[in-house]
């Protein structure tokens, strides 16, 4: 009958979990690290539709997740970022704007309020006391469920969510958070010179004026103030936007923000802004439409959150699968187990055919003869006293039966075997036999 085989319990918890993470290299359950509000992202506040809208109407458009600059003078937004640059950054890129390029800039929800003045960014929070809208906190546990085209009560377009930001300071360095207004959104009718459609934004800050001396608003918000500004800057320009919902999945739903979004592109993409001077006019990739994730993806590369960003995740999970393989083959063998009990001799045939596999192994006799007849004499003393001795063929051959010149003659050969340096196994075999026999017949 064939034995049914089964696994442990042990073993399969290990398969599991080898199983596990050979899945997780083609299946990362968390998605990617980084803002709940990239590029990727198809939530209410994602700007993936950003993207493909870029995608399908200009001709160069890219994702930079690692490089705070783009190569080149082209078009750079930065948009909801979950961390804002520090000083450093903050120069690098007011050089890089006033060497020709263009930033189009909008600042993370819950921290509207920020000041550079290195790029002409004024953003002014709206106070709890005046705005009309709820709290960012109560529009995150409100709107938690909404995603783009799904239903929207009493035909009101749903507020947007808030990623998670990093506290930062209006400088842009990483500090403790302070007493700061409470953070509320207020929905405003943006309004722009570049058509005649009005689109309904979530905003919690307004663009103030700006230190530059060369800047004009794009699109108001009637007395409210400006969510769209532009600001010139050496050979380039900054378009400091009041608000990330701009660009939300959720605002390009409409066709009003749509054309509003497009004409600011267009409006960015303009090779030499108006003001700068005639005599240099810098190189201006106007094809080139760079979407910056860096300042999203820059708060996933800290401590040990490296290990499972997606630059080295595969590798991460190979290593833990090598080693949940190595433990698993050190806590239990593979195949059947083997027994590690040692059965007890049962009869003194068995201890007599180990004996002799021993002295096989031996490969000379003599000792073993040399042995039986000790054994036999000894025997015959607790026998018969000192009557029957092994040199005495006369009272053997009376005892025995046998002939006395048989007995003699096997004695002396047995005795002789015992003297010599090294017998023959058969030899020796063939006079333990003879001895035996004796032994029976005593």
């Amino acid at each position: 009958m064939k034995k049914k085989r089964s696994l442990r319990r042990s073993d399969r918890f290990w398969a599991g979990l080898a199983l596990l993470l050979v899945l997780l290299q083609f299946w990362w359950l968390p998605g990617e690290d980084g803002s709940a509000a990239d590029s990727w992202s198809v939530t209410v506040d994602g700007k993936l539709a950003l993207y493909r809208l870029m995608s399908e109407l200009f001709p160069r458009v890219e994702r930079e997740a690692t490089k705070l600059l783009p190569d080149e003078n082209c078009v750079l937004l930065v948009l909801g970022p979950d961390v804002y640059p520090t000083t450093q950054q903050r120069q690098e890129l007011a050089a890089w704007v006033r060497g020709g390029g263009c930033l189009v800039f909008a600042p993370n929800l819950s921290q509207p309020q920020v000041s550079i003045p290195e790029l002409g960014i004024e953003l002014e929070q709206l106070v709890g006391g005046t705005a009309e809208g709820p709290s960012v906190e109560t529009l995150v546990r409100s709107a938690g469920g909404l995603t783009p085209g799904s239903q929207t009560p009493a035909g009101q377009s749903p507020p947007p969510t808030t990623p998670g930001a990093v506290p930062v300071g209006a400088a842009g360095e990483s500090e403790e958070p302070a007493e700061v207004p409470e953070v509320v959104l207020q929905q405003l009718s943006a309004k722009s010179e570049f058509s005649n459609d009005t689109a309904e934004l979530w905003t919690a800050a307004v663009v103030g004026s700006s230190s530059q001396e060369q800047s004009q608003p794009l699109v108001t918000a009637g007395g409210a103030g400006v969510l769209v500004r532009e600001v010139l800057s050496g050979s380039g320009r900054v378009l400091v936007c009041a608000t990330p919902d701009l660009f939300s999945n959720r605002t390009l739903l409409e066709k009003s923000a749509v054309r509003l979004v497009v004409r600011l592109l267009e409006r960015a993409q303009e090779h030499q802004p108006v003001g700068a001077q005639e005599f240099w006019r810098p190189t201006f990739n106007s094809q080139r439409i760079v979407l910056s994730e860096y300042f999203n993806a820059a708060d996933s590369y800290r401590s040990t959150g490296i290990l499972l960003s997606p630059a080295m995740r595969i590798g991460t999970l190979q290593l833990l699968l090598v080693a949940v393989l190595a433990i698993w083959l050190a806590f239990h063998r593979f195949g059947p187990t083997i027994s590690a009990a040692t059965a007890p001799r049962r009869s003194l045939t068995e201890s007599a055919e180990a004996i002799g596999n021993l002295q096989v192994r031996l490969a000379d006799g003599g000792p073993l003869v040399g042995s039986y007849l000790a054994y036999l004499q000894g025997l015959l003393r607790k026998r018969f006293g000192a009557q029957v001795r092994l040199d005495d063929p006369v009272a053997l051959a009376r005892r025995t039966g046998l002939e006395e010149q048989v007995i003699r003659e096997e004695l002396r050969r047995a005795t002789e075997l015992t003297t010599q340096p090294r017998a023959s196994v058969s030899t020796a075999a063939a006079a333990v036999r003879w001895l035996c026999r004796l032994q029976n017949r005593l």
